[in-house]
């Protein structure tokens, strides 16, 4: 998976060369221009080619073309203005390499039924798909969360894609349009992933389905969408979620452990009512170590990922991510991360490299069936200790074999 920056998140208090910068400074793998004012202002004093060779200095991919404004239920002189303009896209996609068009559908359409819209929207789309496809691009068609538009939930926005039925006509899913008129996670889980070109990660205030409007936005995690899906339940806190300490901490203090108990606070605002969030789970090893694992996976202050390891002369503590303090309004914040993609991008980079060139040589590093069967068993005895509220025992079938040590 690779992150991108959407350049609509600072939209005029920055500019496409500011923002090519900063995804570079901050580590993102592409960006989003934005074909209403990015490009254009830039090319007020640019070329395109120049923008070919700024994306390729800042290390940067274009994701798409951000945005083909109302493509359907046009006048034919309107829908002919729309097709220029993904011609012109599509000539800059060449150029650039981006491969992608996002587009929108038309609002405030007067006394239009939605069988016109879905008849309109799915002739456009096949044309526009034949198009792009030309010059070896995509469509993909970003609903609307808000009553005036003429597409605005997921369940319409996909069957209009269905009977479109091209390969290169797909979905952009935004967090905020997803929830604005109330798309079903139901509808969503029953798509074909492969549909689904694009994801805008972000969240919105607490107001009522079909009221929300673009400045309701706010940064994920900070908002009223929920963070875990209804199907998250608490047994997935230890397979889904702890499995990653259990793992990584046995290896860290180098001993197995012999016993597990978890306790229950009480339980968040924020969770489902069948959830049990958050979690503090205590194991033990054989030397006596104890490790105290607390999981809280409705968080709404950010991706927090923390360690401290206390011993007899001292104590270690894991290094936050190096962000600048900002000293604004008698206060003073740093950044918080809001994902894991951002937290431990670097890191999924070297794990994955790590295996391949050790795959290249011929060698094994790293962990082996041995450690991820002491994992399972472990998360199993949190499991238990869950549901029985007891300590609960933490025994391997057999030693360790000797071609493990």
């Amino acid at each position: 998976m690779k992150i991108s920056m959407n350049q609509a998140t600072c939209l005029e208090k920055s500019s496409l060369e500011k923002d090519m910068e900063l995804c570079e400074k901050y580590g993102f793998d592409m960006i989003e221009p934005r074909t209403m004012d990015g490009i254009p202002n830039y090319l007020k004093n640019h070329t395109i080619e120049d923008l070919a060779a700024d994306l390729k200095r800042h290390k940067l991919e274009p994701l798409a073309f951000n945005t083909l404004c109302f493509f359907n239920n046009r006048s034919p002189e309107d829908y002919a203005k729309v097709l220029d303009e993904l011609r012109q896209m599509c000539e800059w996609g060449k150029v650039i390499g981006c491969k992608t068009v996002i587009t929108v559908p038309t609002v405030e359409l007067k006394k239009v039924t939605m069988q016109e819209i879905h008849d309109s929207a799915v002739k456009c789309l096949k044309e526009m798909g034949a198009i792009a496809a030309e010059y070896g691009m995509r469509i993909s068609v970003e609903f609307l969360g808000h009553p005036a538009a003429s597409i605005n939930t997921f369940a319409q926005a996909y069957k209009i894609i269905q009977d479109v039925d091209r390969d290169n006509v797909g979905l952009t899913i935004d967090c905020f349009h997803f929830y604005g008129m109330g798309s079903r996670l139901e509808d969503l889980a029953q798509a074909d992933g492969k549909k689904i070109f694009i994801v805008h990660l972000n969240d919105t205030e607490d107001f009522p389905i079909g009221a929300l409007l673009d400045e309701d936005r706010v940064w994920p995690g900070t908002g009223c969408i929920p963070l875990v899906h209804d199907s998250y339940t608490t047994e997935m806190a230890v397979h889904d979620t702890a499995i990653h300490e259990i793992d990584v901490i046995h290896w860290l203090v180098d001993d197995d452990f012999v016993s597990a108990q978890v306790l229950f606070p009480r339980v968040t605002g924020a969770a489902a009512a069948h959830l049990k969030d958050p979690q503090i789970m205590l194991l033990r090893t054989k030397s006596g170590i104890c490790v105290d694992d607390e999981v809280f996976v409705n968080c709404k202050f950010g991706y927090d990922i923390n360690c401290e390891v206390v011993c007899e002369d001292g104590a270690l503590k894991m290094a936050q991510p190096s962000y600048p303090d900002v000293r604004k309004g008698a206060k003073v914040a740093t950044t918080i991360d809001t994902d894991c993609f951002v937290r431990f991008h670097d890191a999924y980079d070297a794990e994955v490299q790590g295996w391949v060139s050790d795959a290249a040589a011929g060698v094994i590093n790293g962990p082996t069936a041995w450690d991820g069967y002491l994992a399972a068993i472990t998360a199993d005895a949190l499991v238990r200790a869950q549901k029985s509220g007891a300590i609960e025992e933490i025994k391997p079938a057999q030693e360790k074999p000797a071609f493990y040590n």
